[in-house]
């Protein structure tokens, strides 16, 4: 992190603090001294804590959409798509678990309904929220909707509704992972939900 140009190392940092932690109980202070900078270099980069926050879920879109666009790829049939994606969420976790020693779930979640419902700049910060899970929500319904192309589910099924559920679920997962300080729950159920929601054998894909 040393090589890093400051602006680039405070954000870094902050995904850090904050993913592991909560928005309202890390400071400026914390997070300029955590990435080795000077209160001055931050408010030089940015106006505010939101604003850093905010650089903090770009640079997290950054750094991981490229996974995403793989994993959800046209290429790669829809169903493998879904499996490939649990999979990748669990590889995830277990690597965050050995890094912070502690099931942190998704930042995105906890960030997002930690600043639900704040006024003033917190609204900005919970807007900015909304607009990357809705990224989620659109990569679940372009599969869903190729599933559906396939001849998978039944004729007249929302797929809208589908995508929706798919999504809440798997963010669900990763709270209860979070609140129980355990991955038993997405490796036991991420995948078996996912599918029961679809009315799909997993055995189409697994066997």
């Amino acid at each position: 992190m040393e090589k890093l140009p400051t602006k680039e190392r405070l954000i870094q940092t902050a995904n850090d603090l904050i993913g592991q932690a909560n928005y309202s109980t890390v400071s400026v202070a914390e997070i300029c001294q955590a990435a080795g900078v000077h209160k001055g270099s931050f408010y030089h980069h940015f106006p505010s804590k939101v604003d850093l926050a905010i650089a903090a879920i770009d640079a997290y879109f950054e750094e991981n959409s490229g996974d995403w666009d793989s994993l959800f790829s046209p290429q790669v049939p829809p169903l493998m798509r879904m499996v490939k994606i649990c999979d990748y969420a669990v590889e995830k976790m277990h690597e965050e678990v050995k890094e912070c020693g502690r099931v942190v779930g998704c930042p995105l979640m906890s960030l997002g309904s930690e600043m639900a419902g704040e006024d003033g700049e917190g609204a900005r910060l919970a807007k900015r929220c909304r607009e990357a899970d809705n990224v989620f929500l659109k990569y679940w319904r372009s599969c869903v909707r190729d599933i559906a192309d396939e001849g998978y589910l039944k004729e007249g099924e929302d797929l809208d509704e589908l995508a929706r559920m798919i999504h809440t679920f798997v963010a669900g997962q990763m709270i209860i992972a979070k609140v129980h300080d355990s991955l038993d729950v997405l490796e036991k159920d991420l995948k078996k939900g996912i599918f029961r929601i679809l009315g799909i054998s997993l055995d189409k894909v697994e066997s």
